[in-house]
C-alpha cells in the first residue's frame, strides 16, 4: 500500500512537471502596449547565438562548425514551421523587418554525471529597438522523451518556444492589424 501511495505521488508530478513543461511563458516589460507594434508586424529579422555545453564548461569554440550550423537549423527550421501557420515569417537578422528577434540557445550535451537538455529564449523588440516580450523554454535529455538526443530535445524547445512567441504577440495585435 505504501509503494502505491508513494508511485501515486510521484505520477501526479510527473504529469504536473509534463504540463509545465508545455507551456513557454511570456514576460513583458511594463509599459508596453499595443501601439508599440509596428503595423502589419509579420517578418522578424532574426539574429541567433548558440552556446554548448559539455560537463561545467563552454564548449562552442571546440564544437565543429557544422555541428553549430546543424543545430541552428534545426532550430530555425522548427520555429519556421510553426510560425508559419501564423502567417509569420523568419528573415536573416541583416533584412528589413518591423520587429526583430534574439535568439540564444543553449544546448547541454549528455552526460552521466550533469544531464544534458536544451534551453532556448527569445527576445522579441519592434524595429526601433524596443523590447516587446521575451519567452523561453526548455527540454531535459531523457531516454522516454527524446531518447538523450540533443537535436530531438532542440526541436521540442523550439516548437514550444514558437508558441510562446505567438502567445506573446496575441495581446499586441489590434484588429486592425
Amino acid at each position: 500500500m505504501r509503494f502505491l501511495v508513494q508511485s501515486t505521488k510521484f505520477h501526479v508530478l510527473a504529469i504536473g512537471l509534463l504540463l509545465v513543461a508545455a507551456c513557454a511563458p511570456v514576460s513583458r516589460p511594463d509599459g508596453v502596449t499595443a501601439a508599440d507594434l509596428p503595423p502589419g508586424a509579420n517578418r522578424f529579422a532574426t539574429e541567433t547565438k548558440i552556446e554548448i555545453i559539455e560537463t561545467f564548461s563552454d564548449a562552442t569554440d571546440k564544437a565543429d562548425p557544422a555541428e553549430i550550423e546543424n543545430y541552428k537549423a534545426i532550430a530555425l527550421t522548427a520555429l519556421t514551421g510553426k510560425l508559419a501557420a501564423e502567417k509569420l515569417e523568419i528573415v536573416a537578422a541583416t533584412a528589413e523587418a518591423p520587429l526583430k528577434m534574439r535568439l540564444e540557445l543553449q544546448i547541454r550535451r549528455w552526460e552521466p554525471i550533469t544531464g544534458g537538455g536544451t534551453f532556448v529564449k527569445a527576445i522579441v523588440a519592434n524595429s526601433a529597438g524596443k523590447e516587446l516580450f521575451s519567452t523561453q523554454a526548455g527540454e531535459g535529455l531523457h531516454l522516454l522523451g527524446n531518447g538523450l538526443d540533443t537535436k530531438i530535445a532542440l526541436r521540442n524547445s523550439m516548437e514550444r518556444l514558437a508558441g510562446g512567441v505567438i502567445d506573446g504577440l496575441k495581446p499586441l495585435r489590434t484588429p486592425a492589424s
